[in-house]
Parts: structure tokens; sequence; C-alpha cells
């Protein structure tokens, strides 16, 4: 497929090196910056190491709490990289130059919709740059109503202000992860965009083929936050405690304390720490639990899948196509109802003991569905058919409609 000369495409991304764990957005914009070449000349906008740290500083200051700090990453799949720092702001340096250079020479420009990597590019191109930029939707926008906190302040003045719905409405496309980006549009005051994609590649490995452990163990996954629900994983871990169901958890973040805590006071209940693989961690596991307040596309569950083991999470936009399409949307709990998703853990220790070879069956078929609907052979081609024309017409590979 020829599309004749291209210009450089920008993919900007401002505090994706310093994190410390490695994220699904991280993932599909590496996978990204490997499947546009050679059709596009790729160069990465993110943020430098001392950046990132005066952000850590702000968000102290406003009582946030901020992820821990690692070394920089090393430049994506031999992608050239710009570190974005406190200089790329101040017109006339060599910094400023470069970067406005880099958005008016980009055919397309790739950008989370966080707030800060969207007003850079209005700061550095103007209205002609967010016209070829697409807002790739990775960060969930449409927290719950119920969660309050200085937080919450900070996300709806950055998230529900006109600048920020402009700047959406101007842009040239929008890419979602799952149909849950409609109501990350409906929560910033939009209805839809004039160029809507949805689908998500996701990485995955495939798990080792071991045999399941003699006794069910529920398996939890990702950053120790508030957004995925660390604090309501240690409440199903009280609940359960007496069971004969074994809690492993792996991963890290700001509640690190909580579940350290939890895992010296709670028999059943064992941190393994951060882990390279988590489809191995799934295989060995009859069950994950997915406590997250809300989510932009449901990898977790996604991977739960695709290793054979039923997820259990709470009914938010984030989740609904990944259950949709592996046909078990019982396994979807009313969002927060903590009681809920313990009778639905215990049910689904009850079918395992019953009869363990039915129970492996079953979701192992549903995981299937699931591979195929984050297909990146798949998807890929058509995000890069996206990126190059961005066609006025709403498009939903693979998703079954709500």
């Amino acid at each position: 497929m020829s599309h004749g000369p291209l210009k450089r495409a920008l993919l900007l991304v401002v505090a994706l090196p310093p994190e410390t764990l490695f994220g699904g957005c991280e993932r599909f914009l590496r996978g990204l910056c490997r499947r546009a070449q050679p059709a596009f000349r790729v160069t990465w906008l993110g943020a430098s190491y001392q950046f990132y740290r005066l952000v850590v500083v702000v968000y102290r200051f406003l009582g946030l709490r901020a992820s821990p700090l690692a070394e920089e990453s090393e430049s994506p799949v031999d992608t050239e990289i710009e570190r974005f720092n406190c200089l790329t702001l101040l017109p006339g340096t060599s910094y400023w130059r470069r970067a406005r250079a880099l958005c008016a020479d980009a055919q397309t420009i790739y950008a989370k919709n966080e707030f800060l990597e969207l007003l850079l590019v209005l700061l550095l191109g103007g209205r002609k740059a967010i016209r070829k930029t697409i807002v790739g939707f990775h960060t969930p926008i449409a927290i719950p109503d119920n969660f309050h906190g200085m937080w919450r302040v900070v996300h709806d003045l950055l998230y529900k202000n006109p600048v920020y719905r402009w700047i959406i409405q101007e842009s040239r496309g929008v890419h979602g992860m799952t149909t849950g980006v409609l109501d990350d549009l409906k929560y910033v005051g939009l209805k839809s965009h004039r160029n809507l994609f949805i689908g998500f590649p996701l990485q995955f490995q495939r798990g080792s083929a071991n045999s399941k452990p003699p006794k069910f163990v529920l398996a939890f996954a990702g950053r120790f936050t508030d957004q995925k629900g660390v604090d309501i994983l240690v409440n199903v871990a009280e609940l359960l405690e007496g069971s004969d169901i074994e809690i492993r958890v792996a991963g890290g973040g700001v509640e690190n304390t909580l579940v350290e805590k939890a895992a010296a006071r709670l028999r059943n209940f064992k941190y393994v720490g951060i882990l390279p693989n988590v489809t191995d961690f799934f295989s060995e596991a009859c069950a994950v639990l997915v406590p997250s307040r809300w989510e932009t596309t449901g990898t977790v569950c996604a991977e739960a899948f695709i290793s054979g083991v039923p997820p259990v999470a709470f009914d938010i936009p984030g989740n609904r196509d990944v259950f949709a399409t592996a046909g078990c949307r019982d396994l979807l709990i009313p969002p927060f109802e903590i009681h809920a998703m313990v009778r639905k853990v215990l049910t689904l220790y009850g079918k395992w003991v019953d009869d363990r070879e039915a129970y492996k069956r079953k979701y192992a078929g549903a995981g299937a569905g699931v591979r195929e609907l984050f297909d990146p052979d798949r998807l890929f081609p058509k995000i890069l058919d996206f990126l190059l024309q961005a066609p006025a017409q709403e498009r939903r590979p693979g998703f079954v409609s709500r």
C-alpha cells in the first residue's frame, strides 16, 4: 500500500520515561513506534527526568501523590527521542525552536489525552498543530461521581474546562481504546467526535502451560493506587480470611504500605512484588480480581481471559467490551459493591471445586475471543491507516456494540 511521500509523524508523550511501572499505554506507544516505520519517520517528544521531578514537587504541594521515579528509559525501538524540559517553554531557546519545528514538520501528531500533552502541542504549534493531532484516550477521564478529594478537584479543573473541550473538538481525530471513550467524551461535554477510531492492540505474552495449583488462587496485578482499587482488594481479602482461597498480589505504587501491612496481617494474603510477566502469573491462578474504580481499556481483564482465567471486575466503561466479547457479562459486579464481589469469587470457587476441568475449558474458550479483539497484527495496520487519513467516520473494529 503506497501512501506517497510523508513528513515526520510526531508521537507526543510528556510523562512516559520516568515512570517506574510500564503500563499498557507505554507498551502501545512503543509498539506503534516500531510498526509505524518506515511509513513514518517517528520522533518521540517525552519528558526529561528533571522535568518530571518538578511535576512530582507540584503534585506534593497540592497534596497529591505521584508514582515513584525510576531512571529514564532508552529510546523506544531506535526511535529518535526529544527530551522535553522546562527550557522547552522558553521562547528563543534551542529547545523551543526544535520542538516547534517538530510540530510544524509533522504530518500527524499522536498525543495522549492528558491535559499537559495537549496544552504543549497548542503552545508549540498553535491551532494548526491541534488540527493534525490524533488524541489517544489512554487516560480515563470519566471518573466515578462518588470519588472526591483534592485529586478530584484538580481532575475536573483540567478536564471539564472549555480549553480542553476546544482542543478535543479541533483535533483531527480521537483514538479510543474501547467504547468507554464515549463516556470520557461525554464527561468533558462532547457527544462524540467526527473522526473516531476505537481499538487497542494488546501486546500480550503467552503464559506457560503449567498445571493449576492444588488450591484456589485469586490473583491481583497492577499499580497500588486508588484508581486500581487496592483498598478494595484488601477489603475483599479481609472478608475471605478464613476460607481456603489464597490471594497473591503483584505490583507496586503509592499504596505499598497498605499491601505490605495486609500481607503481614492476613494469613492467605501473599505479596510477591513486581513481576516481569503478568501472563505467567495469571496462568498460575484460578481467578483474577480487578477492583479498579475506573479504566480506559480493561487491559488486566483482557490479560486474565487470554491466560484462560476468569477476572472478577466492576461494571465500568473500560471493562465492558472485554466481558461482552468473552461472553462473560455475569462476572461484572455492580460498581463498588464489595460484598457482591466477594460472593462472585466464592461462586467461582464453588464451580472450581465441583469440576476443575470444566472450569478450565470454559474460560479457555472465553479467552480466544478476547485475544482476537486485541490482536495487534489486526489492529495496528488499521491504526496506521487512521493516522494517515483519519476519515470522517466512526470505526469500531471487532467491538460488540453496547
